[in-house]
């Protein structure tokens, strides 16, 4: 049996999954989807004929792919020689087609996460509306370029954020766009029509938690946030020496919840954030199918990566 782990050359998680599943005796087929164009192109072929579908990736039939991995497969097409601009876009438009193809012919295999569960899971709207309805408390939540609106929402909840929402295909070097609190009377109604954008309540925190679900297990830790400035509004500006990280224990109703969202989105593993409010309530903020968790457990001990193999291993 083996595992296939569809991800990048450089990406971090998918080097230690890798490296758990072969000290395990477990083979390990890898599509890094950085490519040079022609020279190291991975050679896919899919035949379909009478009901039998036969995939193969770089010779190796994936008929024997009991697990398959999926963590930020970002595609990055380099060009060695004799392509243009054109080219490039086509070449990466079949790629992404090739991970479409891959998904509905291994559809026997358990996937963390299948690439359409996780399109479909990263809407904010959808991850919200679940998640009011597994008990989660959220927080109010607009998507306009309409000015009066914005400002009518600001009067009414007072402090707000804009959040990057799922922006599909933006990729800045070296930047992250990250939750930061605004000003509506300093909005611009030119540059706010040009697109809609997302914008909640500010929820007060009197800390965060980070939950990673991952088939029946709940692994989840408390990030003291509130303790640097750099912090206080997004955790993610890191400021991991004055942020104590802690394993968090949450009581089986909560954990229910957590299990319940990330099912009903259609994930084997997700990680969600939440915040604790400094009247004890537990406020829903989003699921990430792709969260990334090595510094978590570095800080923490959680076995995170330990439980992610052993549902691949069992698959």
């Amino acid at each position: 049996m083996s595992t296939l782990i569809v991800s990048t050359s450089y990406n971090d998680h998918a080097k230690k999954v890798e490296h758990f599943l072969c000290a395990a005796g477990r083979e390990v087929i890898r599509l890094n989807l950085d490519l040079t164009v022609p020279d190291d192109s991975p050679l896919v072929s899919i035949i379909s004929a009478k009901q039998m579908v036969m995939p193969s990736l770089n010779g190796n039939m994936l008929h024997k792919v009991r697990g398959v991995f999926v963590h930020h497969p970002i595609i990055k097409i380099s060009v060695s020689y004799g392509i243009d601009a054109l080219d490039i876009t086509l070449c990466r438009a079949s790629w992404i087609n090739t991970i479409d193809w891959i998904e509905q012919s291994m559809d026997l295999a358990l996937w963390v996460n299948k690439p359409s569960m996780i399109k479909l899971a990263s809407s904010s709207l959808r991850q919200l509306r679940i998640a009011e309805e597994c008990g989660f408390k959220i927080p109010s939540t607009i998507f306009t370029n309409d000015l009066s609106n914005l400002t009518a929402f600001a009067q009414k909840h007072g402090k707000i954020i804009l959040k990057s929402g799922n922006l599909s295909g933006v990729r800045m070097k070296g930047q992250r766009m990250l939750a930061r609190l605004i000003d509506v009377n300093a909005v611009d109604v030119q540059v706010l029509s040009r697109a809609p954008c997302l914008f909640q309540e500010y929820v007060e925190k009197a800390y965060e938690i980070r939950v990673h679900v991952i088939g029946h297990h709940v692994l989840a830790c408390k990030i003291d946030s509130q303790r640097s400035l750099k912090t206080q509004i997004d955790w993610r500006n890191y400021d991991l020496r004055n942020t104590p990280h802690d394993v968090l224990e949450l009581d089986d109703v909560l954990k229910d919840k957590c299990r319940a969202i990330v099912d009903i989105l259609g994930l084997r593993m997700g990680v969600l954030d939440l915040v604790c409010t400094p009247n004890n309530d537990v406020v829903f903020l989003e699921c990430n199918a792709q969260g990334h968790w090595i510094w978590v457990e570095e800080l923490t001990g959680l076995p995170i990566t330990k439980n992610l193999c052993e549902l691949l291993l069992a698959a």
